[in-house]
């Protein structure tokens, strides 16, 4: 039996998005990329933020094309001035934030036995204890006026284990 297609609308779905701001975390590619150019149809501003600024300027583009507002910023999650400078730029581009979504992840696929410590601190680093960081600003942002969104992506990876390259 085949699956059933997802057939993405033409036009806006959720007009309580158009004119927010948000920041999407690990928008270079894949589903932080998704997340980015849905909220770009929707009429958001965006912010958008990750590693490698090559992807997060073709997602912007992509953003710009659909009619958003974008800006980009190269940011580590596992650096609290990266941090800083993100919240930071947010706030001069566009003096407020309306949804945080943490996206970015950094896991190098490998079997547990052969993880190095390294690899461990490095991948909790920027999924756990950078989400911690970006939930702690984003609340000083968004609890004086009782309003705005966090929403924390995560993976099937997060409820079973799989192998590199394999089921």
């Amino acid at each position: 039996m085949e699956s059933p297609r997802y057939i993405e609308p033409e036009a806006p779905c959720y007009p309580d998005l158009r004119g927010r701001v948000a920041i999407v975390t690990g928008a270079g590619t894949n589903i932080g990329r998704g997340i980015a150019l849905r909220l770009a149809r929707e009429g958001a501003r965006l912010l958008i933020c990750g590693r490698r600024e090559s992807l997060l300027e073709e997602t912007c583009g992509l953003a710009h094309q659909a009619g958003a507002e974008c800006a980009v910023l190269r940011a580590d999650l596992t650096s609290e001035q990266d941090i800083d400078r993100l919240f930071n730029t947010v706030m001069d581009a566009y003096g407020t934030l309306d949804v945080l979504i943490q996206n970015a992840a950094d896991m190098r696929m490998t079997y547990s036995q052969e993880a190095t410590l390294a690899e461990w601190d490095h991948s909790f680093a920027t999924i756990a204890r950078g989400a911690f960081l970006l939930a702690s600003q984003a609340y000083k942002l968004m609890e004086p006026r009782r309003d705005g969104v966090l929403i924390f992506v995560s993976t099937v990876g997060a409820l079973r284990a799989h192998r590199p390259g394999g089921r």
